[in-house]
């Protein structure tokens, strides 16, 4: 399954740096936008300058793979297709985390953890507010009206950045 799933990985991302005058406000395309993640993921990103939005996805295939498994009963064979694929969006995102780390480092920045729609006190309606953040960039990820992502294999993220204190 994890050699099925590698070959069918078509890795997509999409990720750019919006300015944040401050907590909750920032504007894209001269649009203003309020994100409002919750108090906890508020206090992280306090002493942010800017803001780092995600949206990674592996692909349609996977979710074609699962249900045409599905659809013949092999349902094991489903399950560790899924995780196989889960287990590359996970890889994939510490690869981009890395990545991205390094490229600001050498700006004078430094990441905070990565906050995500869902998760804490930012409720899944967030991904709304999120997705704006992309203004009018076509996006690999599709948000449908009760905020869930497709494709299914997909996962989207917040993180501040943080200028370096010399």
């Amino acid at each position: 399954m994890a050699a099925r799933a590698r070959a069918l990985a078509a890795p997509a991302l999409q990720y750019r740096m919006v300015p944040l005058p401050r907590i909750g406000e920032c504007k894209v395309n001269d649009e203003q936008i309020l994100i409002s993640p919750g108090a906890e993921a508020e206090k992280v990103l306090s002493s942010s300058v800017a803001l780092l939005p995600v949206l990674l996805t592996m692909g349609p295939q996977f979710d074609e793979e699962t249900d045409r498994l599905r659809s013949r009963g092999e349902m094991v064979e489903a399950l560790f297709f899924e995780t196989a694929g889960w287990m590359s969006l996970e890889g994939t995102t510490k690869s981009f985390t890395t990545w991205i780390r390094e490229r600001i480092r050498v700006q004078g920045y430094t990441l905070t953890r990565r906050l995500a729609p869902g998760y804490g006190t930012w409720p899944l309606s967030g991904q709304r507010d999120l997705f704006g953040l992309f203004g009018t960039a076509a996006l690999p990820v599709r948000l449908s009206d009760s905020f869930l992502m497709t494709p299914k294999m997909s996962r989207s993220g917040l993180f501040g950045l943080m200028q370096i204190s010399r």
